[in-house]
């Protein structure tokens, strides 16, 4: 059996693709000095996009006979937040000390939606409502992860060191199934 693909310079003009992004990353940082031993400190940051995509194939497409318009729209967020307290102080003469307790936050969430139509009825119109045949799935996604974590640091006289740390998480998961 022969694979037949469209030759590149067709498939430019009569296959066309079409994306549009949007997207924003940022992130927020504060530092306060409680007291001269005690430090508070707390990170936000972000990750956010959609990305809708509508792809049109010919109906004298090799790839998709007889044509073939496809829609597919995805979103994405993700949402991070540590906030950490910093205790530190001198014990003794030779020995300081510093303990770290903070969290941890995640929570990031998914959904993408595909509607397919199949066997385009007039050429060179691109619309499901213009097609015999349609397809749709969803599907989507829910983490949300929770951290607590501490650690304790002692050094002697700077030559000596000894660091213990611990951390505690718990994560769920919900996902939606496909819907065809």
């Amino acid at each position: 059996m022969e694979v037949q693909e469209d030759n590149p310079y067709w498939t430019i003009n009569n296959n066309k693709f079409k994306d549009q992004v949007n997207r924003i990353l940022g992130n927020v940082y504060a530092s306060y000095d409680v007291l001269p031993w005690l430090n508070i400190t707390d990170r936000v940051g972000i990750d956010q996009y959609g990305d809708d995509r509508k792809q049109n194939y010919a109906i004298t497409s090799a790839t998709a006979k007889p044509g073939q318009v496809i829609y597919d729209d995805y979103f994405f967020q993700s949402l991070n937040n540590d906030l950490i307290a910093t205790l530190s102080h001198k014990l003794t003469k030779s020995l300081n000390g510093t303990l770290l307790l903070g969290n941890n936050f995640y929570d990031e969430k998914y959904h993408h939606e595909n509607s397919t139509g199949s066997t385009l009825i007039i050429p060179n119109f691109y619309d499901l409502g213009n097609t015999s045949a349609q397809t749709t799935y969803s599907t989507s996604y829910v983490i949300r992860k929770k951290a607590y974590f501490a650690q304790a640091k002692f050094d002697y006289k700077n030559f000596l060191f000894i660091d213990a740390g611990i951390r505690a998480e718990n994560s769920s998961a919900f996902v939606s199934p496909l819907t065809p």
